[in-house]
């Protein structure tokens, strides 16, 4: 972690000790202490849900954020310096879907120097209870630089559990899955990357 990332997420630390009666956390230590990581996030609680990720990850973690939090300049700087990487959602900016090319790109640099990126598969944040049906973007960039990079990313699955979203004082659960290999459907994905995508896309799912 660089020194500005470390004081954020110190700060990011005392308001959960503040607003949750508990952070409670399962398996830390499917997340490896290095090495290119792909976090799978459900996303119940808006931008909470960053802060509680990074407050229990000894990493630095690369969020990937939608791009329509970049148009303000000064959020734009913050976010950047935090490592935040911008996504183009079709709901937000239906004629720039092209630029999540360097998205990719950004993704896949960061793995290359061995860091840690996070997304939230279901696309957008949600007050449902259960995980809703996620995206294939998270299989498409774990399969795309997999690709090119054998062996080398682990996928892990993180589930948030809010016992009630908006108390204060509740209780939040963070639990790691065991890491799914992209490296087990990559001979599917160079025959037929669609049908691969899906399948690690359901995998990631359940």
């Amino acid at each position: 972690m660089d020194r500005f990332y470390r004081a954020v997420r110190a700060v990011a630390r005392f308001w959960l000790w503040f607003l949750f009666k508990s952070v409670d956390v399962r398996h830390p230590e499917r997340v490896p202490a290095a090495g290119p990581i792909l976090l799978c996030v459900n996303h119940p609680n808006n931008f909470i849900d960053s802060l509680v990720v990074g407050a229990v990850v000894r990493r630095k973690v690369h969020y990937l954020a939608t791009a329509a939090m970049f148009r303000h300049r000064l959020l734009a700087r913050f976010l950047l310096a935090c490592g935040a990487i911008p996504v183009y959602r079709k709901q937000d900016d239906p004629d720039k879907m092209d630029r999540n090319l360097d998205t990719f790109s950004a993704c896949f640099a960061a793995f290359a120097s061995g860091r840690l990126v996070a997304i939230y598969p279901e696309g957008t944040t949600h007050a449902e209870v259960r995980v809703q049906r996620i995206k294939t973007g998270a299989a498409r960039i774990a399969l795309g630089y997999e690709a090119d990079h054998p062996g080398q990313l682990r996928t892990i699955p993180v589930g948030l559990s809010f016992e009630a979203r908006k108390s204060f004082r509740s209780r939040v659960l963070v639990a790691f899955g065991e890491p799914i290999q992209p490296a087990a459907y990559l001979a599917a994905y160079r025959e037929d990357p669609v049908k691969a995508v899906d399948a690690l896309t359901r995998d990631l799912q359940w």
